[in-house]
């Protein structure tokens, strides 16, 4: 099934930055015809020691959300259309509640591209938020070469994807946005040396898996009704984390699309080496879609 969007929810800190979320947020509910709130989830500080909350008074507790809520009121003065949502409890953790309880389809957050310690308590965050969470994750990537209108207009996609059953939700929503956006798509593959090839000499095997993997990413396209002509195919030999950076250097696509691999629920979630380069190398807007290992779980 393709990206189908009715609830989407865009995460906010009251920063300028959060203002371009909410307004490409707009933008992609309106054309979509979902609906849009803004959440904020407030991280009341406890006592670190005894793991209880009275160190804090609930005078203080009560101040603090309410002082959020007073922010959310005013981030959101001209935005009558969207909801505001100040819950209490750490974000991440109340935001995955959220996306499973009231079935939300995407999840976007914003982030600027730093370095550093800056980069590292950014990131980890972002991080944390698409290893848990079982929808599609928007990542609008800003800094001082990405203009904020840089999701208004769309005209190169990037799908980093495998020949796989499991990642066709992923191509066909990638082929619905380019449709939607009149955008060029591209099929990635990233492909590493093959294990144990004993029928054939090296070259001849790894030329053989590139074009098997490219004509088989694009006849997957074509079926789920991609324009032949707008279609291409790259297939990048080696590992993620050293050709994906030098990929992105030259690049021209505006959206990247990476799959997010989802295990059981008793299994720990890794995004892997090559959603993790995605994240912190690509500077521009970034889809995360779950790859489910089995069937997908139940909102609720």
């Amino acid at each position: 099934m393709a990206l189908d969007l009715h609830r989407i929810v865009c995460m906010v800190d009251f920063s300028a930055l959060s203002r371009v979320g909410i307004r490409l947020g707009a933008e992609l509910a309106g054309r979509c015809g979902a609906s849009l709130a803004a959440f904020y989830g407030v991280n009341l500080p406890g006592d670190v020691v005894y793991g209880s909350d009275y160190s804090y008074s609930k005078p203080k507790q009560h101040r603090l959300l309410a002082e959020a809520k007073e922010k959310m009121r005013a981030f959101l003065q001209g935005h009558s259309d969207i909801d505001g949502r100040v819950v209490e409890g750490e974000p991440v953790e109340v935001l995955c509640r959220l996306v499973r309880q009231e079935a939300i389809d995407l999840v976007i957050v914003t982030a600027r591209r730093m370095r550093g310690i800056r980069r590292w308590v950014s990131g980890n965050l972002i991080e944390r938020l698409i290893r848990h969470i079982d929808c599609p994750v928007l990542v609008i990537g800003c800094d001082r070469n990405n203009g904020q209108d840089a999701f208004l207009s769309i005209p190169q996609i990037a799908a980093i994807t495998l020949p796989d059953e499991r990642h066709r939700p992923l191509m066909a929503s990638a082929v619905q946005i380019s449709r939607a956006f009149g955008a060029g798509l591209e099929l990635l593959h990233v492909l590493e040396a093959p294990l144990d090839v004993e029928s054939e000499p090296y070259e001849t095997a790894q030329a053989h898996l590139e074009q098997g993997a490219a004509k088989q990413l694009q006849e997957t396209a074509i079926q789920l009704g991609a324009d032949p002509e707008r279609i291409q195919t790259t297939i990048l030999e080696g590992a993620p984390t050293t050709v994906l950076p030098a990929y992105f250097n030259e690049c021209q696509s505006t959206m990247v699309i990476v799959g997010v691999r989802r295990s059981h629920p008793l299994k720990k979630n890794v995004i892997g080496s090559t959603t993790e380069t995605v994240v912190r190398h690509y500077p521009r807007c970034i889809l995360t879609y779950p790859i489910f290992d089995g069937d997908k779980p139940d909102h609720g």
